[in-house]
């Protein structure tokens, strides 16, 4: 009997049957102990494929059962819905998935097989130029604890390069004072050495000797008084922490940026991987190698890290324009 056509759309919203959501959750769980993925992209491979689960249950078909032919009209209806990168990432999240199971001897069909995800737009990363980078940094003022955290967090994450999820879950054994460095965990489980330049390197010092000290003696007066909670186990290693002693959230990271890029006056639109990326071009359009740009931001193929390219050619343009005779 030919499947009911079921809508994508509308799989969002069901609930899954018991065998589906078991079988995805004893993927997700080889995600995280075998491949030691992050919380936040566990959450996208549960999120894209209990979508495509329900719209299995609609069509009444089992993951036994899925041809290609299932597969393209399950995307043709994201399609309408979800934009290509979207679309490409639950492609690779099925693709995953029904490997793992050929793997693990819990399925023999591999329907993803030579299927094409959408065709990318080349999207170019919004930069801030040296001087408005400059302007974020000097807006940054006075002696307090607060304000001590933020230069450091603002250094750290342009002077490195760092994703936000990186800089939030910095740990103060990853900082080697000593070698000018910091132990960066990144994507996957996998670390890498990053140096720190002096700027940074002496913000960080000065919030981690009379800034993050002063937060921390606060907090302990507040919980003596039962004004707060207990850090949880394992949290007072963290570099950056809010003002309650707790560990800074990528959103805490983001409203600090936000701030002061309002006392700046910049009004591009930016957000914490703004700051990765103008850390990216910048090392580009002053000479590095591209290989060198590639392993301090953590990426596992050069061609991530070649869109830094095209940003630097817009440059290497503008330049010209603006400084030969005839350009």
């Amino acid at each position: 009997m030919a499947p009911k056509q079921p809508s994508a759309k509308n799989a969002a919203k069901i609930p899954l049957s018991g065998d589906k959501t078991a079988l995805i959750e004893k993927f997700l769980a080889y995600l995280s102990i075998e491949v030691n993925l992050r919380p936040n992209t566990l959450d996208n491979y549960r999120r894209d494929l209990s979508r495509f689960a329900a719209w299995c249950d609609l069509a009444e078909l089992g993951f036994d059962k899925i041809t290609q032919q299932n597969l393209l009209e399950y995307l043709q209806q994201l399609s309408g819905s979800l934009s290509a990168r979207s679309r490409a990432r639950h492609l690779s999240s099925l693709r995953q998935f029904f490997r793992w199971r050929i793997a693990t001897h819990q399925g023999q069909l591999y329907p993803t097989s030579g299927l094409q995800g959408p065709k990318m737009p080349l999207l170019l990363p919004d930069v801030l130029e040296t001087v408005e980078i400059e302007a974020v940094l000097g807006a940054v003022a006075g002696s307090q604890p607060v304000a001590l955290r933020d230069r450091a967090l603002l250094e750290i994450a342009y002077g490195c390069g760092l994703r936000a999820s990186e800089l939030v879950t910095l740990c103060r054994k990853d900082f080697r004072e000593k070698n000018s460095e910091v132990l960066v965990r990144g994507k996957g489980g996998r670390e890498r050495i990053v140096p720190v330049g002096a700027h940074a390197k002496n913000a960080l010092e000065i919030w981690l000797s009379d800034g993050r000290p002063s937060i921390k003696r606060q907090n302990i007066k507040r919980l003596k008084k039962g004004k707060f909670v207990p850090l949880p186990v394992g949290a007072g290693d963290y570099v950056f922490l809010n003002q309650r002693g707790l560990p800074l959230t990528r959103m805490g990271y983001w409203n600090i940026l936000r701030k002061y890029l309002d006392k700046a006056g910049i009004k591009k639109k930016a957000s914490p991987h703004t700051l990765r990326h103008s850390f990216a071009t910048h090392l580009l359009e002053g000479g590095a190698d591209l290989r060198v740009v590639q392993e301090l931001l953590g990426h596992v193929s050069i061609s991530t890290t070649e869109i830094y390219t095209h940003l630097d050619r817009d440059y290497l343009r503008e330049v010209l324009r603006t400084f030969h005779p005839r350009g």
